[in-house]
C-alpha cells in the first residue's frame, strides 16, 4: 500500500501557478488530464477550496479496500490528534472520501494554507469466529500504517510534496465474546445425566413394618389391638427424566443472540482504536498538558510533531 502510494506521489507533477485548481470530476465526466497527458486521481471528498484567516490545516485521509476500516481509523486519529501538540498548531480535518490526487491538487492550489497530510493505509483487515464450546469468540483484526506527506512552497516555484515520515504497519485487535452456548451446554450436561436413567427400568420398593402391642388382662369390651402394619413404596421413574431434560435441549440448541452484525461493527472500533494507540506512539508528539522539562531526553517524533 505504502508502495503504491510513492507512485502515486511519483507520478504525478506538480500544476503550474499560472493554471486554475484540479476538481474532482463531475457525475458522468472523465477525470482531469495535467501535462503530459496523466489522469490525476481524485476521488468523491471535498473538492478544492481556499481556507481562510490564515490558518493552516493537516488533512487525514487513508487508502484501502475496505472503507468501514477506512473511515473508522481516519475519525479515530483525526480526534487523537487534537490532544498532542502539532507544528504549526493547524486545523486536523477527516477526509474519509479522498484519494491522494484530491492532497495533491489541495497542495498545488493552496500550498500557503495546506501544513501536510497524514496518508493511512488499510493493509489488511481479517474476522473470524471461534468455538469454545461453553461461548463463541468473535475476533476482528486491523493492519494499517501511517505516512506524512509533505506540501513545501517557495515564492516564485512550483510547490513540492513528497513523503518525510513513515511509521510502519501496525496491528490492532478486538475480540468480543458470546455466552448464547452457555444454556445449550448446560442443557447437554442435564441430557447426558439422564441418559443413564433411561436405561434403568422403572420398579417398585415396598417395606412393611409391624409394631406390636402389649397385651391386658382383662381384654376390654371394644377389643385389644395386638399388632399394627405399616406399608410403605416407592417408585422410580427414570423416562419422565430424560423427557424432561429433552424439553429443555431443544430450545437451548435453538437458542440466539439478538446481537450478530453489530458486534462486527463494534470490534471494528476497537480495532482501529487499538492500531491508532499503536501509530499515536510511533508518531511520539507531546501531549497537549505536557509541561516542557530541558532534561527530558528527545526521541525522534514525526515532522509534524511540535517540539516538546
Amino acid at each position: 500500500m505504502l508502495f503504491t502510494a510513492v507512485l502515486l506521489l511519483a507520478g504525478l507533477p506538480a500544476a503550474r501557478a499560472d493554471q486554475s485548481p484540479l476538481a474532482p470530476p463531475a457525475a458522468g465526466q472523465l477525470p482531469a488530464r495535467v501535462p503530459g497527458g496523466q489522469v490525476l486521481p481524485a476521488g468523491p471528498g471535498l473538492p478544492v477550496l481556499p481556507v481562510l484567516g490564515g490558518n493552516r490545516v493537516l488533512y487525514v485521509f487513508a487508502i484501502g479496500s475496505d472503507h468501514s476500516s477506512r473511515s473508522k481509523i481516519i475519525a479515530t486519529l483525526a480526534e487523537r490528534l487534537q490532544k498532542y501538540r502539532l507544528r504549526n498548531n493547524p486545523w486536523i480535518f477527516a477526509e474519509p472520501d479522498w484519494a491522494v490526487g484530491d492532497y495533491v491538487n489541495q497542495c498545488t492550489a493552496h500550498p500557503e494554507s495546506t501544513e501536510g497530510a497524514i496518508l493511512l493505509t488499510v493493509a489488511a483487515t481479517a474476522a473470524g469466529t471461534m468455538n469454545r464450546f461453553f461461548y463463541t469468540r468473535n475476533w476482528f483484526e486491523l493492519d494499517s500504517d501511517a505516512a506524512f506527506i509533505t506540501c513545501d512552497s517557495v515564492a516564485g516555484s512550483k510547490p513540492t510534496y513528497g513523503i518525510s515520515w513513515v511509521s510502519g504497519v501496525k496491528e490492532g485487535y478486538a475480540s468480543r465474546n458470546t455466552y448464547a452456548q452457555l444454556f445449550s451446554a448446560a442443557a447437554l450436561l442435564f441430557a447426558a445425566a439422564s441418559t443413564v436413567s433411561t436405561f434403568i427400568p422403572s420398579h417398585a420398593t415396598a417395606t412393611a413394618t409391624t409394631t406390636v402391642f402389649p397385651r391386658t388382662k382383662p381384654i376390654p369390651p371394644s377389643g385389644q389391638q395386638v399388632e399394627q402394619v405399616t406399608t410403605s413404596s416407592t417408585t422410580s421413574n427414570p423416562g419422565a427424566l430424560a423427557n424432561s431434560s429433552a424439553a429443555i435441549l431443544a430450545p437451548a440448541l435453538a437458542f440466539a443472540p439478538a446481537e450478530t452484525a453489530p458486534a462486527v461493527d463494534g470490534m471494528t472500533w476497537n480495532a482501529a482504536e487499538v492500531t491508532v494507540d499503536a501509530l499515536v506512539g510511533r508518531m511520539n508528539c507531546p501531549p497537549l498538558d505536557a509541561k516542557p522539562n530541558p532534561k527530558t531526553v528527545s526521541h525522534s517524533s514525526a515532522p509534524f510533531c511540535s517540539p516538546p
